[in-house]
């Protein structure tokens, strides 16, 4: 999975939801949601110091990947469930960050 297809897929989502948002349907009149996602989609993403993203697919698969070096994705671990929200711990350390993901 390419870092293009991952920011494709994140912009696609913005649009689904900048559009439901503005034709004024309520969450309510919207039922089971009925978006397919091909296989390997984003499912969960986090940009870390502006530097990293952290992205879950829908393979249950945790990436980190770092936008500043050649080597992309620094790396990779299953998951078991679904990603629902992070917290970053910095520390003022500038080499370390702690990353505390829930699902």
């Amino acid at each position: 999975m390419s870092l293009d297809h991952l920011l494709h897929q994140s912009r696609m989502l913005d649009k689904v939801e900048a559009e439901s948002r503005s034709s004024g349907t309520k969450r309510s009149q919207l039922g089971q949601p009925t978006i397919r996602a091909p296989p390997n989609s984003v499912i969960w993403i986090k940009l870390v110091r502006s530097r990293f993203l952290l992205i879950q697919s829908s393979e249950r698969v945790l990436d980190l990947w770092d936008l500043e070096t050649t080597v992309k994705c620094v790396g990779s671990c299953s998951v078991d469930g679904i990603v629902d929200g992070a917290v970053v711990e910095d520390e003022g350390d500038p080499h370390s960050t702690g990353i505390f993901v829930s699902t």
